[in-house]
Parts: C-alpha cells; structure tokens; sequence
C-alpha cells in the first residue's frame, strides 16, 4: 500500500470526523491546529493534501457529526454542571445552538447520523433508567423521541444504510447480542447468517449492499470474519480470524452475573472459572471496571483466559452506568464515592469466599480508571480483604489528575473541574488522607 501523511504536523491531535460515500475525494479531521487545547474541524483534499478550516469549535465539543454530503453540522459538548449538550449548526449562518442537554451521570451521547432530509438526528444515549436506545431527534422542533423503548436490552450497534445513513436496525445487548430490524427485508439474511457460534455484527457493507463484512465473536473462540454475499445463491466465504492458532483449544467459560451488592442493590459482573476445578480451593482476581466507561461483554478476554489457565479465577465487576460521572467527589456526601462504591468491591469478595473454591488469603483486586479508585478505596477500609491490588490509569487524587490534563483537553478543564469537584460544598476528606 502507498501511504501518506495528511496530516504532518507535530504536536497536534488528529481524530477522523466523517468519511462519506458521496464525497469520495475529501475527509473530515478535528485538530488542535490552531490552539492546542481546541480542535476545529478541518477538510482535507485526499488527491492534493490541501487543508482548510472547515468548523471553529465553539467550545468544549468533545464529538463531531457530519452529514452525507460531509458538513459538519452538529457536536456534543461538555457543560458545566457535568452534563453534555448536543449543538446544532445553523448552515446559513454558520452560528451554534443548543438543541438537547442531558443531564449530569448519563453516557457520553454517540451522535449516529441525519435523515437525508437534514430534518432528523439520530444519536445513542440512555434514558433514565439507564438503558441505551436509539434517539430521534427533530430539529425542526427540538424534540426526542426513542425508536427503541419497547426492545429489551441495550443499543450497542446500528445498522445503517452504508451510503445515506439511515438507521436500518439496531443490535440489542441483553446480555447477548440480538437484532431488530426497522424492516422484514433482511430477516433471513440475518437467520441465514447464524450458522458461524458466537454473537454477529457487521462491521461494513457495499454501497450497494451486496456484499457485507460480517463478524462472530464468542468468548470461546477467536472472532471470525466472513465475506457475505447477497444473490440469487447467498455466498459466504472465509475472509480471516484472530487468533487462528486458538481453534479447538479449552477455555474457561465466560458467564454473565448479578451479584449482591451494597445497600440493596445489585452489581454486574462477568465470571471466568479456572479451567483446573479438580485442584480444589484456588486464587482468585476481582476485578474492577471503568465505571460508566466500562460495559460487561460477552467476548473473547485475554487476561481473564491467561489467568483461568495459570489456576485462577476470575470476577469482572461493573459499577452502576454513570457512577463515574454522576458521583465525583462533589458526589461524596451522597455517599456512593464515599461508601457504596468500595462496598461493593467488597461485596464482590463476600460473594467469591461463598463459592467454596477460594483461597481467602489469594483474593487479589485490579481497578482500572474509576474502578481502580474503587480497588483502592476499598483496600484501604479493609486492609487484609486482598492479598495485593493492581491499580491500571488509576484515578485517585482529582487534583492532580486535573492538573496533568493534556494540552488537548485543557479548553475543558473548566467544565471538568465543576463536574468531578463541584462547588466544594459537602465534601468529604480523601480515605487516602
């Protein structure tokens, strides 16, 4: 392959915006070009490499969407009480205007697309109770509607058509992969294309939609990528896998759970038993996700493999959706970051020594990110509950983590600041003090 560098500058961010099908020749970029703490917009000329500003970010947009004729015509932006707000750009003037705000401890929204209209935006987000649907938004009149309230589960894919946009279906996570499709026309296909073990998903289609990437992931096997082909005789060949070489091989089930929790509630958690039962009472890892960041998936996990071979158990606890954003330390008088969230790492180890095949003295914790804070914390209140914590990006003195912000993200400290410390008020002393 001929490769080339389109965007050669040093000290800069690049991140892809959009590539659309009806404009082959040019690509959206956001880069921190013009002020490292800000990225604009730029449109890049794939033939020639020529750049030039396409959108100045108004402020604090952390996501960007184009249209399918590639103008940028919408963002997410983080506001100051914690929240994110999606923004509207006006193609006549060029101004910004808020079109939804969504409250502090929901999910970063994932803006999907527009209508080919320009009349609707389609974006994943998550509704009270915390599940994720798929969002329609009217610009004409600002409201929001879910396409996908009466589905069980999760959102965690859409469909699209590969050259307009439009949403064609939806895969729901509960906690396996299914589909719904917004039209009977691909039904069969999808129940002609089960025949491979593990869920399915589709990575990438033809404009014309004959021919179709499609994708099995099972936690039990390496993921497998097939080349589908739509005609008067369905194809369906070989492209690839990963991990080739792990075919047939034993490993260690992956199981979904709820677990008990602190004051009632419950925790998610995947388990991956040791593939050596017959050696009796064995070590153990808890381990503890990113918060809202973190979801439980039902693939193929590297680490929690390794470990069930070498003996060794393992339990990947999820805290609640928006933990991480809806309980910083302005939230510690609440008493989530205070209490329940290392409570519940220590429910987690309640449940492991009821299995009768563990070690008490061999539980260890590992916490990534906001679950590493949550290792610890929970560590520090019960000293001899783990025999060593592994702490991954840990975030732990906010402080310092404001303080040791990228260049890139600086133009949002502000809101950052207010979002994880709030006003000060209600807080509470650091268990680390």
């Amino acid at each position: 392959f001929n490769t080339r560098d389109l965007t050669p500058f040093r000290g800069i961010q690049a991140r892809i915006v959009s590539l659309q099908p009806l404009v082959p020749d040019q690509i959206l970029v956001s880069m921190n070009l013009h002020h490292r703490g800000r990225h604009d917009v730029f449109r890049i000329d794939l033939q020639s490499g020529a750049i030039e500003l396409d959108t100045r970010s108004p402020g604090n947009v952390l996501e960007w969407c184009a249209d399918a004729d590639l103008q940028t015509r919408a963002g997410v932006s983080l506001s100051a009480p914690g929240g994110y707000t999606i923004i509207i750009k006006d193609l006549n003037t060029g101004e910004w205007s808020p079109m939804v705000t969504i409250p502090a401890g929901s999910i970063l929204p994932k803006l999907i697309g527009f209508s080919p209209d320009g009349t609707v935006l389609w974006y994943l987000g998550d509704n009270p109770s915390g599940r994720i649907q798929l969002w329609a938004l009217n610009l004409q009149t600002g409201e929001t509607k879910s396409t996908t309230d009466a589905l069980p589960g999760d959102v965690v894919q859409v469909f699209q058509d590969p050259v307009l946009g439009v949403p064609e279906g939806v895969a729901l996570m509960n906690p396996e992969i299914s589909w719904h499709l917004f039209h009977n026309g691909y039904s069969f296909t999808i129940d002609f294309l089960k025949f491979e073990k593990g869920d399915l998903s589709f990575p990438n289609r033809s404009l014309q939609k004959k021919h179709w990437i499609v994708r099995y992931t099972d936690p039990q096997m390496s993921t497998t990528y097939q080349v589908f082909t739509l005609g008067e005789r369905h194809k369906v060949s070989l492209l690839g896998m990963e991990r080739p070489n792990l075919r047939n091989k034993t490993f260690s089930p992956t199981k979904p759970l709820q677990i008990p929790g602190s004051g009632g509630g419950t925790i998610r958690a995947t388990f991956n038993p040791s593939i050596r039962p017959e050696e009796g009472p064995h070590p153990w890892v808890i381990r503890v996700a990113d918060g809202s960041i973190d979801q439980p998936k039902m693939q193929f996990d590297e680490e929690a493999q390794w470990l069930a071979h070498k003996g060794v158990s393992v339990l990947s606890i999820f805290p609640p959706r928006g933990a991480a954003a809806c309980y910083p330390l302005a939230g510690l008088a609440e008493g989530y970051w205070a209490n329940d969230l290392q409570n519940d790492v220590l429910s987690a180890r309640q449940w492991v020594v009821k299995q009768d095949q563990a070690v008490p003295e061999k539980i260890f914790v590992k916490g990534v990110g906001f679950g590493a804070y949550a290792a610890l914390a929970a560590a520090v209140k019960q000293p001899d509950a783990f025999a060593g914590v592994v702490l991954v990006n840990g975030v732990t003195d906010i402080p310092s983590f404001m303080a040791e912000l990228p260049i890139y993200h600086q133009s949002i400290a502000p809101a950052l600041a207010s979002w994880y410390m709030g006003d000060g008020k209600g807080m509470l002393s650091s268990p680390f003090d």
